[in-house]
């Protein structure tokens, strides 16, 4: 059996040759706006990207907002709330087909992306490589939730880095496809939003084959995807995910770190674990120094007017990066999971920091270091790294 390198490691050939279908095309719901109001007042950013009162504001905007369907509860009646908005009209069913959505900010920054169904098979499959770990409740829970809300509300998004393949497909999807959805939301940075649908036969077949010979790097979503997969496994059937896929080389996307806040008594557990430790000042841009010169694997700790900068064993987690090591380091310390908060942002990560909390700072990774984890069969820790900007929730959904 020969092996070809497409993205971000070899893919064994079967023989023959040819590869199963990986990518899907779907009848994706979207809103019908003369009933639910303006796409761009219903589309939401990624539900962990709302804080309380954001989420709080979306959800009473509108009783078709999407945030409605990330959780059951949000929308309690009869069913799941999609079934409701069928039956009211509010969205409506497409034929069968690929999308492309196109996210353009003020600056004149734009996304595309190739919106598909992704087949889950209860088997790993060697063309799509989740780069992070995962929470076990964090999975389950994601099962219940997918069960009870019946739909993909937002889509998982994944990266192809394979120069310029997807871009490619995009293209001539746009070329052939109408143009189905125009919108722009509101708030301090509107983003501009374009829609198209591709059902054109042989153009759908024709991606569909493309991608089966392809493969992707799982970038956001990792919960909703090793949920999915869970459910494949239980039942033994192959399970369908929406999602976004990304150009990485056409259209960049962002890549940060999510630093830790966690409870200060591990303050002494992190240090204990470390393999060296240096005094820092603690002002932020004496700890964004620091960041940038870190050695591999190394952190920095802050609490109360003091900074460490860390070195980390790697044997704690071979090959696996910065957040592998303090997971580990807190799951030794018997740390609840509930207790830690992931924040992209460093100066939020420093500003959320009270008398009972420290900030565990992660350098910032390149695309490198995680195909580099990826391909050494290794995970980046749970909740280590943020693709930006992500696919806007609710442009179009997808029925479970």
């Amino acid at each position: 059996m020969g092996s070809r390198r497409t993205g971000t490691r070899a893919v064994p050939t079967p023989p023959g040759g040819v590869h199963g279908p990986l990518l899907l095309p779907f009848a994706g719901l979207r809103y019908v706006e003369s009933v639910a109001g303006p796409l761009g007042s219903l589309v939401a950013p990624p539900h962990t990207d709302l804080g309380p009162a954001l989420r709080s504001a979306r959800l009473s905007s509108s009783p078709y907002t999407v945030t409605h369907l990330e959780r059951p509860e949000y929308a309690p009646g009869e069913g799941p709330a999609v079934r409701r908005w069928l039956a009211d009209g509010a969205v409506a069913e497409d034929d069968p087909g690929y999308y492309v959505v196109r996210q353009r900010r003020e600056d004149g920054r734009e996304h595309r992306f190739l919106l598909a169904a992704l087949l889950v098979g209860p088997d790993t499959d060697g063309r799509v490589h989740p780069h992070e770990s995962t929470i076990p409740e964090a999975v389950a829970s994601r099962v219940e939730r997918l069960t009870a809300t019946g739909v993909d509300s937002e889509p998982v998004l994944v990266v192809d880095d394979a120069g310029g393949h997807t871009a490619r497909l995009v293209a001539h999807a746009e070329e052939l496809g109408h143009h189905v959805a125009t919108a722009r939301t509101g708030g301090p940075a509107p983003i501009a939003i374009d829609v198209w649908h591709l059902t054109e036969p042989a153009a759908v077949e024709g991606i569909t084959l493309d991608m089966s010979r392809h493969e992707l790097l799982i970038a956001d979503g990792h919960h909703r995807f090793a949920a999915v997969r869970r459910m494949a496994e239980t039942t033994g059937v192959p399970e369908r995910l929406l999602v976004a896929v990304s150009d990485q080389r056409t259209w960049p996307l962002d890549l940060v770190s999510l630093h830790r806040v966690a409870p200060v008594e591990l303050w002494d557990a992190l240090v204990e674990a470390a393999t060296a430790v240096e005094e820092c000042d603690a002002d932020t841009a004496s700890v964004t120094a620091a960041l940038r010169g870190l050695p591999d694997g190394g952190v920095v700790l802050v609490r109360d007017g003091r900074a460490l900068v860390l070195g980390t064993d790697p044997t704690l987690a071979p090959g696996a990066g910065a957040g592998a090591w303090v997971d580990t380091v807190l799951a030794r310390a018997g740390v609840d999971d509930r207790k830690v908060r992931y924040e992209p942002d460093l100066n939020a990560a420093l500003t959320r920091r009270s008398s009972d909390a420290l900030g565990v700072l992660i350098p910032r990774p390149s695309l490198g270091d995680v195909r580099s984890v990826v391909d050494r069969g290794g995970h980046m820790g749970r909740k280590t790294t943020s693709f930006r900007p992500k696919p806007l929730a609710g442009t179009v959904l997808r029925l479970r």
